[in-house]
């Protein structure tokens, strides 16, 4: 049987008991935020990161999404052929998108127009993810741009789309009690 420390939450601050010596996430502030750092002495993680830890979310869920596509609207800067924002969309995967928020109108347009993603489909916008001043707003795929217009956000934001942000939730195998792995036996019988 591991060993179980206890261990306070870097987000949220919850008590939780871990099997190592490390910082520690509880499962709805993002698991996959895993390293923090300093950023002009604030907490801070990488944008993604986050951005999910922001939204209390992970980006990949068993039945509702496996795949998150990092990515830019293109703009000044151009984009491959392959990895336009439409032809991503269409897998209708979990997607971040960075440095397009000033495109907001036309990523939405992308977005409905691949295929990929129903206009209810959830989305939000992070503002300076992990800041002081940090601000989420969440909305669908179909106001996105009217709801980071409406909240002054013209800069320095992420948006994420995707089904990963609505109300389908099944637990992560990996910190399921329930789930056998080589550092601990299931709590159901058969596991």
């Amino acid at each position: 049987m591991p060993v179980l420390f206890d261990r306070t939450c870097i987000l949220c601050g919850r008590v939780l008991p871990v099997e190592k010596h490390s910082a520690a996430l509880c499962p709805d502030c993002a698991r996959e935020v895993r390293t923090e750092y300093r950023y002009h002495g604030e907490f801070s993680v990488p944008g993604a990161d986050g951005a999910a830890a922001a939204l209390c979310a992970e980006y990949t869920l068993p039945n509702v999404s496996q795949t998150v596509i990092i990515t830019r609207m293109e703009g000044r800067t151009p984009v491959p052929e392959a990895e336009q924002l439409e032809k991503l969309a269409a897998h209708g995967a979990t997607m971040v998108i960075f440095l397009s928020i000033g495109l907001v109108d036309k990523v939405q347009q992308a977005l409905l127009e691949s295929g990929g993603y129903r206009p209810d489909t959830p989305a939000a916008v992070v503002y300076k993810a992990t800041w002081p001043e940090q601000k989420v707003v969440r909305c669908t795929v179909s106001t996105l741009a009217e709801e980071t217009r409406k909240n002054g956000i013209t800069k320095t934001a992420l948006i994420v789309v995707g089904d990963f942000l609505g109300e389908n939730y099944e637990r992560s195998k990996l910190y399921d009690p329930a789930f056998t792995t080589e550092f601990r036996q299931g709590t159901e019988a058969g596991q």
